[in-house]
């Protein structure tokens, strides 16, 4: 007589149970916290971790220690809920790379195939920060799904672990669904071999918006026709009716004075001014510093106007350069959906404008009141606004030419390590120069780091053995603590008891 050996899965008490979804609806309530401070315009990248991260990490470590009756009783059935945070918080605990097998992988993946469009892209972030090298060919095989949506997932996927497809790139540039087409854009930064600038131009001229703000951002990374590029952000920059904000942005980094003359001017466009004035705060020019004085004033964008002559002068809007009424951060940093942009006390910011402007050279380049230097930019990514690190990590990705892509919408480990990558080639970068007169990348495609998609991060360290314990994480014993987050800590410590 044959015996099984097939092992069965736990069954979980009732107060294992409670413990468990309650982990559950933690980390799912903590993941949209997180996700939604990462525009935050007041977090920084320290906030970010301590306030939700940490604690979601710690919540996602319990459901994983759990093992194959949490993943049975509770991540399973889960993926097909309809609560976005629920559905991404248990595909982040099933995709954890402590997971034994890569059967919870495929799980995902299959979710992702028959679930249909509304998990879709709950589950794509939920990949998009569960990295391995391992999963790569799994989601290049959703390439040939013939849904264009499920083909933009897993390009998408791929474009933010900045690793190549694995198939020519043509077809999808050209293909006719803009959410492929500007996937395909996305991944071709990551790519080792030429990129059609045929197809790059006809996505330049494309009538839906992101897949000619990927087409901008791709020529100018790849060195594809810079100088048709940044004709392209001109002509955009000033249409009627056009989408202009990626364009605006890149014109005032590319570093030329007509391109800087050319986003000034479109403050005197009421329906532009927002975005002009978004992007004058990344030129770092001085030029750009005054005009924003002059609108510190204005009901509509003194604010805008405020965060943007802080980010080149490095004014703290606090004490007396608040206006009356305008309330400080409080201990708490206040979460992006909290009280609109502060706005400043004009002659207070002037007078401290007169007796701080003469150490700004007006041709160069400042970040919080500093020289922009390739150092000094990555260092600011701790000390900026959460939502300014997207357009630096553009400016970090232009100025490598693709060799270092920071991902701003990882967890910060991850952005952390990459910024870190990045130092020894920052130290060359010549950040007051024209985008147009940057290298093309291909000579110098075989000094690129080959990009491999790094594990997420994990806060707790190894666990005591289990031989030693001869029990699992919420098998026969239970962390002390008097709530969810506090029971995890303490099982991340080794303080158990007996249940």
């Amino acid at each position: 007589m044959s015996r099984s050996t097939e092992v069965p899965v736990p069954t979980l008490t009732d107060i294992q149970r409670s413990v468990c979804a309650q982990h559950l609806d933690e980390a799912a309530f903590l993941w949209s916290q997180w996700e939604t401070s990462l525009d935050s315009a007041r977090l920084t990248l320290g906030d970010l971790h301590d306030i939700d991260e940490r604690r979601l990490l710690a919540h996602l470590d319990a459901l994983v220690l759990g093992g194959s009756a949490v993943r049975e009783e509770f991540l399973t059935p889960a993926l097909a809920d309809t609560d976005p945070g629920l559905v991404t918080a248990a595909a982040l605990a099933l995709l954890a790379p402590e997971s034994a097998d890569d059967a919870p992988f495929h799980q995902v993946l299959e979710a992702l195939v028959v679930g249909g469009p509304a998990p879709r892209p709950w589950l794509q972030r939920a990949l998009e920060v569960s990295a391995l090298p391992a999963r790569v060919p799994a989601v290049r095989k959703l390439l040939e799904q013939e849904d264009p949506a499920l083909v933009a997932t897993a390009l998408e996927v791929l474009g933010f672990w900045g690793v190549e497809a694995g198939t020519e790139l043509s077809p999808w540039l050209a293909h006719p669904a803009p959410e492929v087409a500007s996937a395909a854009l996305r991944v071709a930064r990551s790519t080792f071999g030429p990129v059609s600038p045929h197809l790059l131009a006809r996505a330049l001229e494309s009538p839906h918006p992101r897949v000619q703000d990927e087409a901008l951002i791709t020529g100018l990374v790849l060195g594809i026709e810079p100088t048709f590029t940044l004709a392209r952000c001109r002509q955009l920059a000033v249409l009627p009716e056009a989408p202009r904000r990626t364009a605006l942005l890149l014109l005032a980094m590319g570093g030329e004075t007509s391109d800087l003359r050319v986003v000034l001017e479109q403050l005197g466009r009421p329906e532009v001014m927002a975005d002009a004035l978004w992007a004058l705060g990344f030129s770092g020019r001085m030029e750009a510093a005054e005009a924003c004085l002059e609108l510190l004033a204005d009901p509509e964008s003194g604010g805008s106007a405020a965060e943007a002559f802080g980010a080149i002068t490095g004014l703290a809007l606090e004490g007396p350069f608040l206006l009356p009424g305008e309330q400080e951060e409080d201990e708490e940093p206040a979460r992006p959906a909290g009280p609109a942009l502060p706005r400043a006390r004009p002659e207070a910011v002037r007078q401290w404008w007169r007796e701080t402007a003469h150490r700004l050279e007006p041709r160069g380049r400042y970040l919080l009141g500093r020289p922009l230097k390739g150092e000094w930019l990555l260092e600011s990514f701790e000390h900026v606004p959460l939502r300014r690190r997207h357009a630096m990590a553009l400016e970090v990705a232009l100025r490598s030419r693709g060799a270092h892509l920071v991902q701003t919408r990882a967890f910060s480990g991850l952005q952390r390590a990459q910024l870190h990558a990045a130092r020894d080639s920052a130290r060359r970068w010549n950040l007051e120069s024209p985008f147009r007169t940057l290298s093309t990348p291909w000579a110098a495609a075989s000094r690129r780091p080959v990009p491999v998609p790094p594990a997420p991060p994990r806060l707790r360290p190894a666990l005591p053995s289990s031989e030693a314990l001869a029990v699992t994480g919420i098998g026969m014993v239970s962390a002390l603590g008097e709530d969810a987050a506090e029971c995890c800590a303490a099982g991340r410590a080794g303080v158990l008891r007996i249940m």
